[in-house]
């Protein structure tokens, strides 16, 4: 209960500090297309490249980097991440592909795919 009000309480005073006037901007948003992708796939990074989706996924036992198209959900490539690590942030850096491993506070840079440029 003690949380709730905790809760309760800094949510009053953020909202105390929201003007009012209206001068805030708003903003929308519409769908343009939908993509397939795959439903298991517990996503935790991805990055837009060259045509294609490069997505890194979490959970112990099921990480893993991933090389994905677009259009269909294909996966072109995939590298498996060692099952004691949970896959998170990835980055493309010169013409590799990085998953980092929060969890683990570990760099796996040997789970790298080739990213041609």
């Amino acid at each position: 209960m003690r949380l709730l009000i905790a809760l309760i309480g800094g949510w009053s005073i953020l909202m105390a500090q929201v003007p009012s006037s209206g001068g805030l901007p708003l903003y929308g948003y519409r769908v343009v297309n939908v993509y397939p992708h795959d439903a298991s796939a517990f996503t935790q990074g991805l990055q837009y490249l060259d045509g294609y989706f490069y997505e890194g996924t979490g959970l112990n036992g099921r990480s893993s980097i991933r090389k994905v198209t677009l259009e269909t959900g294909k996966v072109l490539q995939q590298r498996t991440v060692p099952g004691e690590f949970f896959g998170e942030g990835i980055t493309v850096w010169k013409n590799d592909l990085f998953e980092l491993t929060w969890q683990s506070r570990d760099f796996r840079a040997e789970e790298a795919l080739h990213v041609p440029r």
